[in-house]
């Protein structure tokens, strides 16, 4: 299955607003404006970067043990122990600084808005060119729960009170 959807399904579906274009080009004149244009792109570029950085500062927390400044504060986290099917335990850290601190999944989020960005020159009057965001919008959900319940199984009382000071998922305030 993973060979088939990398093969024929992902490259179908990743185009599918790109190949609905071509025959329905006139609905992108929202987005022909030079100033809508660069706005469109600054905004893009926006949610790579937050991306980017989301899951760059996760990582340079984890390399500094913690002992790093994160927006111009000491890094807090949860170090959590969990033992392995081996008998071996192991700490880890739970960020509570920065962009982890705003919701779980945090890192999610940008790469949803970008799908809607991708899709929607295609206009809003057909469903099939949104294909791709709504299939890829359902994965990141699942695996959001997927994720929580693998770290509750992992971490047990380190990942509840994670959850308990990070309590949003993907969009703080919502979900």
């Amino acid at each position: 299955m993973l060979s088939w959807g990398t093969v024929a399904f992902m490259p179908l579906v990743h185009n599918l607003h790109t190949l609905h274009l071509v025959k329905h080009a006139g609905w992108t004149s929202f987005i022909s404006s030079p100033f809508i244009l660069v706005l469109w792109i600054c905004f893009g570029l926006a949610m790579i970067f937050l991306n980017y950085d989301s899951d760059t500062q996760k990582h340079y927390v984890r390399a500094m043990e913690g002992k790093c400044l994160i927006w111009g504060q000491p890094c807090e986290a949860i170090r959590a122990r969990y033992t392995t099917a081996d008998g071996k335990e192991h700490t880890s850290l739970l960020v509570l600084s920065g962009y982890s601190g705003i919701s779980r999944h945090f890192h999610y989020a940008p790469d949803i808005v970008l799908l809607f960005m991708y899709c929607s020159p295609a206009g809003f009057d057909r469903i099939l060119p949104f294909t791709y965001f709504f299939y890829l919008t359902s994965l990141l959900l699942d695996r959001c729960f997927r994720i929580d319940k693998r770290c509750h199984t992992k971490y047990g009382k380190y990942w509840e009170e994670y959850c308990r000071r990070v309590p949003y998922r993907l969009v703080p305030g919502v979900f």
